[in-house]
């Protein structure tokens, strides 16, 4: 299961990218409730990009932290944390 979802989010995020063909599911021989999960050609190559897009970004937000204190950073983060939870807040009971 993805970290920190439930079963139905995991479910529905594998039959996309199933259905997109990124990745192979196969009922585990032994066990018909379980699925062994493979990528495709095109599901690696996915994320192999995705890898060095992640690492690319992560080396700009260094360079744009390296231009400010510990302290400025720290109470950037805060305010990031706070306009979180009021988005959060805000938009909850919209469906």
């Amino acid at each position: 299961m993805l970290v920190g979802t439930s079963q139905a989010t995991a479910s529905r995020a594998v039959s996309r990218l199933a259905d997109n063909e990124l990745l192979i599911r196969e009922r585990m021989p032994d066990n018909a409730k379980e699925w062994q999960l493979r990528l495709t050609t095109n599901g690696a190559e996915l994320a192999r990009l995705k890898g060095l897009l992640d690492e690319r970004l992560h080396q700009a937000a260094l360079q744009v932290a390296s231009h400010y204190t510990p302290a400025e950073l720290t109470r950037f983060n805060q305010l990031l944390g706070e306009l979180l939870q009021l988005s959060s807040k805000t938009f909850q009971d919209i469906d």
